[in-house]
């Protein structure tokens, strides 16, 4: 079962790393507890779209779903 996780301000500079520990990019900003995330520039977009989450309208980040994070640490988000 999904917990409720919120991104805060707080959270905005920390590493996004998926289940396997590769880094897919680094929260950009917190916006309605919800990460927006600068992709890592090895990451494709077909990747991302697996992790369950968007684009940005401004189409440079890209929306994290909080229901695929599975923990916030003190300087990494791990995402399912």
């Amino acid at each position: 079962m999904p917990r409720n996780v919120t991104v805060t301000d707080d959270d905005v500079g920390k590493r996004v790393v998926d289940r396997s520990g590769t880094v897919v990019g680094s929260v950009a900003e917190a916006r309605n507890g919800v990460a927006y995330v600068d992709p890592d520039t090895a990451i494709t977009a077909t990747y991302l779209a697996t992790l369950g989450g968007s684009y940005a309208a401004d189409g440079s980040s890209f929306r994290i779903d909080p229901a695929t994070i599975e923990r916030i640490a003190d300087r990494e988000i791990r995402i399912r």
